[in-house]
């Protein structure tokens, strides 16, 4: 029997309370105009954050061009918000333009979150804005770029996995 989200949420929580563990907060944030393809952005963020165990603990979408500036948009504001008051420690959005419209702004978002100690990390590419303004500062959060598709994978003794026979993983 499946578990509900809400249990495995709830599981979670117990289990990092217990060992003292605590995940990554952040702020799930797309920019897109009306219309736009919101949903698979806010999945393809979701799902960046999911595979490192970071916690979304709000999802913030402007529905505005990327080329409006930061400051002009209604949801930037709760993002820095949440950087600022320690609620979130990253931002996690679909693309670099999201986090500024232009190289100028994304490094003055590098700096900022630099500042606060935050990252930022784009689930399209895998880079944050540090890496893409150059300045060769790095947020001390490691920014991996998605994972190519896996490839099959040999045994010691050079047998390729992919030609075993089925029963060969121990299964009955």
């Amino acid at each position: 029997m499946g578990r509900t989200p809400h249990q495995v949420m709830r599981r979670r929580a117990i289990a990092d309370a217990s060992s003292g563990f605590q995940r990554t907060a952040v702020v799930i944030y797309v920019c897109v105009l009306p219309g736009g393809p919101e949903s698979k952005m806010l999945q393809a963020a979701r799902d960046y954050a999911d595979a490192r165990y970071w916690v979304p603990v709000v999802e913030v979408i402007d529905r505005a061009a990327v080329s409006l500036p930061l400051d002009s948009r209604t949801g930037w504001a709760r993002v820095r918000s949440m950087i600022e008051t320690g609620q979130a420690q990253g931002i996690v959005t679909a693309t670099p333009d999201m986090c500024g419209g232009s190289p100028d702004e994304r490094g003055q978002v590098a700096a900022w979150l630099r500042s606060h100690d935050g990252f930022a990390v784009y689930a399209s590419t895998g880079t944050s804005p540090v890496e893409e303004c150059g300045d060769g500062i790095t947020t001390g959060e490691a920014v991996m770029p998605l994972l190519p598709e896996a490839e099959p994978w040999a045994l010691p003794d050079g047998l390729d996995v992919t030609k075993l026979p089925p029963d060969a993983g121990g299964r009955r």
